[in-house]
């Protein structure tokens, strides 16, 4: 899921703390383990929430994060424009259309459909970055499991 809000309470969480930026659930089974006082089992990708819940850091420690299911995947990751400013922005690829997506979508090229959000300034994903900024559309797409390569379809930079 993305753009879920998550409210957390208790002992060790700082009040009043809001975060804005992007975390993953998956980083829950790590929290969990932490409070508990357990340890990771070998091989778990998942990284403690911990840190940011009682206000020891202002960010997660993962660079990007990256979500799929069927035939669509997602990274997220926060990027620095040359002008000094920095948006949270959201690269969704598809193998031929997306699920559920708006009219506004464009139509498959290369048998793959790409989209670039703005997170921050575009929460409902209405507007389509992904001509404008092909080049991070093409970095971004690099953060994908390799398996999933939409690589193809993508406009040169």
């Amino acid at each position: 899921s993305i753009g879920v809000p998550l409210l957390c309470f208790g002992l060790d969480v700082k009040a009043g703390n809001v975060v804005d930026f992007p975390v993953a659930t998956l980083d829950l089974g790590a929290t969990f383990l932490d409070y508990a006082g357990g340890e990771l089992a070998e091989g778990m990708s998942t990284q403690t929430l911990r840190p940011i819940l009682n206000g020891t850091s202002e960010r997660s420690s993962r660079d990007f994060i990256a979500s799929g299911l069927d035939n669509w995947r997602l990274a997220i990751k926060q990027h620095h424009f040359s002008n000094g400013t920095s948006t949270w922005l959201k690269y969704i690829c598809c193998e031929k259309e997306c699920p559920g997506a708006p009219s506004n979508v464009p139509n498959p090229k290369g048998g793959f459909t790409q989209l670039l959000y703005d997170v921050m300034n575009d929460p409902f994903d209405m507007s389509n970055l992904g001509e404008e900024y092909p080049h991070i559309m093409a970095s971004m797409n690099e953060l994908l499991p390799e398996e999933f390569a939409c690589t193809p379809s993508l406009p040169s930079p």
